[in-house]
């Protein structure tokens, strides 16, 4: 079998939760994150963020550097990337809504998050 398909399908099964791909995306547009700003712009609990953040990493699409007590997350994955980018999802809309000061969605946001 042709590795890169194997590779290729690896990635795509690490990506196949909603929550795992949204994390990604997110990561793509915003180069990094850290679990709590994921949390607020998922309204998904962090406990289930960061099983969602594990597996990714188990899987070799992101990867954590610790900065004090805080990990930011990036893609660390070229071939994650170029799939993300060539497939110009939109599922990242809301991260346009949240607001950077106080590490939270906007309410507006936050219900057209959870209709997603």
């Amino acid at each position: 079998m042709n590795k890169k398909a194997i590779e290729y399908a690896k990635i795509f099964n690490a990506l196949s939760h909603p929550l795992r791909l949204q994390i990604a995306c997110g990561l793509l547009k915003h180069k990094r994150c850290n679990v709590n700003t994921m949390v607020a712009r998922t309204g998904v609990a962090q406990a289930l963020v960061s099983q969602h953040v594990k597996n990714l990493k188990d899987s070799g699409i992101i990867e954590g550097t610790r900065d004090g007590n805080i990990i930011w997350y990036t893609l660390c994955s070229p071939q994650t990337i170029k799939l993300l980018t060539n497939a110009n999802l939109d599922i990242c809309q809301c991260n346009d809504c949240h607001d950077e000061r106080e590490h939270k969605l906007t309410d507006e946001c936050k219900d057209n998050c959870k209709s997603e």
